[in-house]
């Protein structure tokens, strides 16, 4: 469905984004035009700049209503251009509605940086956004209140998006912006280091440092250069001490505890310890803290991680950081939510706990069923003559791939590069999806999908080891794959040089293990039918169906007129009670008129009742088209399709047919209202009469008492029709006990029980012998179409 598609479809994911920004656009308009500004800082902010327009350079005497500026000089110069826009030329009066217009921009821009940022970690479904455009309080701090926190988190997010591109420098300056605009973006600095150190290196991260304290610079020039100590004391104040009145997150902690010295330090301290252990949870993918530093200070100048930093996980580790610091922060305002809240979903969806989640995000409908199941499979794949692929890959070019053999059905395959082909030497890994039959079958153009969104990892590990040593580990979810988007994995997966070069046991067993595991969205479970099913063995099938068209086993005969002059009829032998699964077989062979026993015509109206044995094959020539051609044509395409189901039927069907079940003349005779059998004399049961000769002796059919003889249609070969007297018909005028005779050549010998004839009209011969052989076998073959020479293989 298309809701589906825009909730859990990766490429429907600007669809939604943009649904969700202009319904958001909506929203904020109504917001600014119904509901009332609430001044808390905004005049100040204004009233700083008028001071500062007059050339006021000192920091500690610009002030306003609400107290002095103690913001770095970012925030004065975006103040002074919002002044110049927001202020009446002539009264100098502040235009409310234009600025709540602009910080509605603003707030726009920032949601979506915020969706971009979620794309490009590419971790979570798209409606991970939706929580996004909820925030009362996020819309009040943007449009009704008016704080400098939007320029700092708008500044800031689209940092971390370009931190995500890989943009450092960008990154960089960005962040620099956003912190002369309020001092808590130094919270994202630790995280920002890790991500600088880990890919450019120690030397290029203090150069980075060094573009962060330039910037500064630049921005406080008017102010460093008349009163440099009152504006770095103002503007950056660390020990600055907030009101008790003012703080939400430490309400409960008394006043005097509060405002102490003892528990800032304490906090500190806290904050300290919480960021050594999120930082070794960072490099743990490199090998842990220590090893780390120790690659940073040998090789200052080139990266100290060992596996590529993912847009997701430069996101992660710079909104940790972040929530770090806000978590242990002396004091939480009002407008403090927005340093975080665009940041939440994407945290709570990298927890390990589902409450969190099913609790505050919107998720898909089949989340609130009881039950949910998902599918997994493991591959583990030792990958050997690591020598030969590394050392025959060396260079600057993309390696050949290695592939793994295909697994989950076929459905999967690893892809390995033992090169990248990017600068410092990289493995590659990708997971490819392999289509299956039925997708291929289902595919319109060959644009196929593979149904649902899938989760997978990789682990790199060593091998020959009790426990064995992990190079890398990463992981992707809710992916999904199609003919466009085979193959999913990391350019960058791991370092040459680590996984093998500087990796003592890998080169001693020349291996290495790949374990790939995928896990299926989850689905409701499939309940097991209500009926028990039971599996017949193939070749059980196979016997079963080997006996249609088997005189042998068969106790029923259709006959197939042809519906050409010169064609053959048809027979087709058949067993009753295998055909009496069908509910209309079984009414034929149940119903209790006496047709049943021996002849039954199946006609259409149109044709009507036959009225001799002869007049069937003369009739339908009347009828002659161009389907019987197709239809012997179809009979001899099917024929190998159930030869190859039942490959001993040949075999049998010969054998049977030599048989010498043999009657004694070439005379056949029906009763009509003849007497009972036991009321016949034994000579009377062999002979049958024409035209009073009694020298003619043959077998006798007995038809059973039937007080309409037009219901009787008995059909013979053309070979076996005799030239004169053709049909011998009983006179209305006749006794009871009249015979009806019929005189031909010598029929074949047809081996078997007795057998019931059945006559259908209308119908090729293939198609009446697959619906029979269905009901055999519960299997259908279909033949090659004549159109493409292409077909299904196997039974459906």
């Amino acid at each position: 469905s298309l809701l589906r598609a825009l909730l859990l479809d990766r490429r429907y994911f600007w669809a939604l984004a943009c649904l969700a920004i202009a319904a958001d656009a909506v929203l904020t308009q109504l917001v600014i035009r119904f509901i009332g500004f609430t001044e808390i800082d905004y005049e100040t902010y204004i009233e700083h700049i008028a001071v500062f327009a007059k050339g006021e350079r000192d920091y500690s005497l610009i002030t306003g209503p609400s107290g002095p500026l103690v913001y770095p000089a970012g925030h004065v110069w975006i103040h002074w251009v919002l002044r110049h826009f927001t202020a009446d030329r002539n009264t100098g009066a502040i235009l409310i509605r234009t600025a709540q217009q602009i910080y509605g921009v603003l707030y726009l821009w920032t949601l979506l940086v915020a969706c971009r940022v979620y794309q490009q970690a590419g971790t979570m479904p798209n409606y991970a956004i939706l929580p996004l455009i909820f925030s009362k309080r996020l819309h009040s701090i943007f449009v009704l209140r008016l704080f400098n926190d939007c320029w700092a988190v708008a500044v800031m997010m689209t940092a971390v998006a370009a931190y995500q591109k890989r943009w450092f420098k960008v990154g960089t300056a960005l962040y620099a912006l956003a912190l002369s605009v309020k001092m808590n973006i130094l919270l994202y600095l630790p995280g920002i280091l890790v991500v600088l150190v880990h890919t450019t290196g120690l030397l290029a991260a203090l150069g980075h440092i060094t573009l962060i304290i330039g910037i500064q610079g630049l921005l406080a020039v008017p102010f460093l250069s008349t009163y440099p100590r009152e504006y770095l004391s103002n503007a950056f104040n660390l020990s600055r001490v907030f009101l008790y009145k003012w703080t939400v997150n430490w309400r409960f902690v008394p006043e005097e505890t509060f405002l102490s010295l003892t528990f800032a330090k304490l906090l500190l301290l806290v904050h300290v310890v919480l960021l050594v252990v999120f930082g070794s949870k960072w490099c743990q993918p490199d090998g842990g803290v220590p090893a780390v530093v120790q690659r940073t200070l040998a090789k200052p100048k080139a990266g100290s991680g060992v596996t590529p930093m993912s847009p997701d996980r430069i996101s992660t580790i710079l909104f940790t950081s972040n929530l770090i610091g806000i978590v242990v922060a002396r004091s939480l305002h009002y407008q403090f939510y927005s340093w975080y809240a665009q940041q939440l979903p994407f945290l709570i969806w990298h927890t390990k706990y589902p409450i969190p989640i099913s609790m505050s995000t919107p998720v898909d409908e089949s989340n609130f069923k009881e039950y949910q199941e998902s599918t997994t499979v493991t591959l583990e794949w030792t990958v050997r003559n690591l020598k030969q692929l590394f050392d025959g890959s060396r260079g600057d070019q993309k390696s050949k791939v290695h592939k793994s053999v295909r697994f989950g059905g076929g459905r999967w395959q690893i892809l390995l590069y033992p090169n990248s082909g990017h600068e410092g030497g990289y493995v590659s890994l990708y997971l490819s999806c392999e289509p299956t039959q039925e997708e291929k079958d289902n595919a319109i153009n060959g644009k196929w999908t593979r149904d649902g969104l899938f989760k997978f990892s990789f682990d790199l590990k060593t091998v020959n080891r009790p426990s064995p040593g992990v190079f890398n580990t990463k992981e992707a979810c809710d992916h999904a794959f199609s003919y466009k988007t085979a193959n999913w994995g990391w350019a960058q997966f791991a370092k040459r040089d680590v996984v093998y070069y500087s990796a003592p046991q890998v080169k001693a067993a020349d291996a290495f293990l790949i374990v790939c595991t995928i896990t299926s969205s989850p689905v409701k479970p499939v309940q097991p039918p209500t009926a028990a099913r039971q599996y017949v063995p193939k070749g059980l099938m196979d016997a079963v169906g080997s006996m249609l068209d088997d005189p042998l086993y068969s106790d029923v005969e259709f006959v197939l007129p042809s519906r050409k002059r010169l064609g053959k009829t048809k027979r087709i032998y058949a067993n009753k009670k295998i055909l009496s699964r069908a509910e209309y077989f079984d009414t034929m062979f149940q119903s209790g008129f006496s047709e049943t026993g021996i002849v039954q015509d199946i006609a259409t109206p149109s044709l009507g009742r036959r009225d001799s044995i002869t007049s069937m094959d003369d009739d339908a020539h009347s009828l002659d088209d161009s389907d019987e051609s197709d239809a012997e044509t179809e009979t001899d395409q099917l024929k190998p399709f159930f030869e190859l189901r039942s490959p001993q039927r040949a075999k049998a069907g010969s054998s049977t047919r030599d048989s010498t079940w043999e009657t004694q003349s070439d005379i056949v005779v029906v009763r009509s209202g003849a007497k009972d059998d036991e009321d016949m004399s034994d000579e009377d049961q062999g002979t049958a009469t024409v035209g009073g000769d009694t020298s003619i002796r043959g077998p006798v059919i007995n038809l059973g008492e039937q007080n309409d003889a037009a219901e009787d249609d008995v059909e013979m070969d053309k070979s076996q029709r005799p030239a004169t007297p053709r049909v011998v018909r009983p006179q209305a005028s006749h006794p009871p006990g009249v015979q009806r005779e019929v005189q031909g050549p010598r029929q074949e010998t047809v081996p078997g029980p007795p057998k019931a004839r059945v006559v259908v009209r209308d119908v090729a011969h293939a198609t009446y012998f697959a619906l029979l052989y269905y009901l055999y076998t519960d299997c259908i073959n279909f033949a090659p179409l004549s159109s493409s020479f292409l077909h299904v293989s196997g039974p459906y």
